[in-house]
């Protein structure tokens, strides 16, 4: 559910705040804004804010980027920020290493039966895009099938990085023709709910229009437990990424030695047999 209408074109990370010092050597984690379909531009999402994102104290980078396709990521800590989550596993299977956290804003993720999954889903391409979604009866059931295949994707890959899934408490409108207009709640919490292992659900006193303007949720509704989550998910991410990368480099270890000496092997490899480099995978 990603657009080139709302998203750059250079292919690559647009920097929407830069840093005061760059260095090729650090490591703080950065913050990676996807778009959906009807979205406002991330530069106006508060993240392009200095002094709110000053507020969070936590170790991140200051700059933001917008995400149009995918770049060279591998080596960096990232704490992603999407409004959509059908592509998201092709998107960014390659670099999951370097994800320490994920947020899904009004994002949903499944409505029941396929039937219920693909008219809650026009609804909402309807009320983002304001244009009326046509389906012929013959394509109802393939279309949903194919929603509810992606949603069990997701939660079949069991993703092990801290999820926070907000859903908005506020009625959109979801029909562009005024004689029709009809107002409901487009993402509940039963529809954004992912089943992932590290996942928390928090809901903001918005409609789904203001979704990526968290700030202003009424009452301030949810912001705490958001702000929390950030700071918490940035402070970890370092840490978090290269356990990951140790981990990794030690099955290397471990399934090279197996090749090359058979199922004793593992217990003859020392430390002095393996020099990593950064080259290796």
């Amino acid at each position: 559910m990603t657009t080139d209408t709302n998203i750059p074109t250079a292919g690559h990370l647009q920097v929407l705040l830069d840093p005061a010092v760059t260095s090729q050597d650090t490591v703080e984690p950065r913050i990676i804004l996807v778009p959906g379909i009807g979205t406002i531009p991330p530069k106006n999402w508060p993240f392009a804010n200095p002094t709110w994102l000053a507020s969070l104290q936590a170790p991140v980078l200051r700059h933001a980027f917008s995400h149009h396709r995918q770049a060279n990521l591998t080596g960096l800590s990232q704490l992603r920020w999407p409004y959509s989550q059908a592509g998201f596993i092709n998107r960014y299977g390659s670099i999951v290493n370097a994800i320490a956290g994920v947020i899904f804003f009004s994002t949903p993720h499944r409505y029941g039966d396929r039937v219920t999954s693909l008219m809650r889903f026009r609804d909402i391409l309807g009320a983002t895009t304001g244009r009326k979604m046509k389906l012929s009866k013959s394509s109802v059931e393939q279309e949903g099938a194919i929603l509810l295949d992606l949603a069990d994707r997701f939660e079949e890959i069991s993703f092990r990085s801290p999820i926070l899934s907000i859903y908005e408490l506020r009625q959109s409108k979801s029909r562009s023709i005024p004689l029709r207009r009809k107002y409901q709640q487009l993402v509940d919490r039963g529809a954004c709910l992912t089943h992932a292992p590290m996942e928390t659900v928090i809901g903001l006193n918005i409609n789904h229009h203001d979704s990526c303007l968290f700030t202003k949720s009424a009452g301030n509704e949810g912001i705490p437990e958001l702000e929390k989550f950030v700071h918490d998910t940035l402070h970890d991410a370092v840490l978090l990424v290269a356990f990951r990368l140790e981990d990794r480099i030690l099955r290397s270890i471990e399934n090279s030695c197996y090749q090359a000496n058979g199922p004793v092997g593992v217990a003859r490899c020392n430390d002095e047999q393996y020099s990593p480099t950064m080259s290796d995978p």
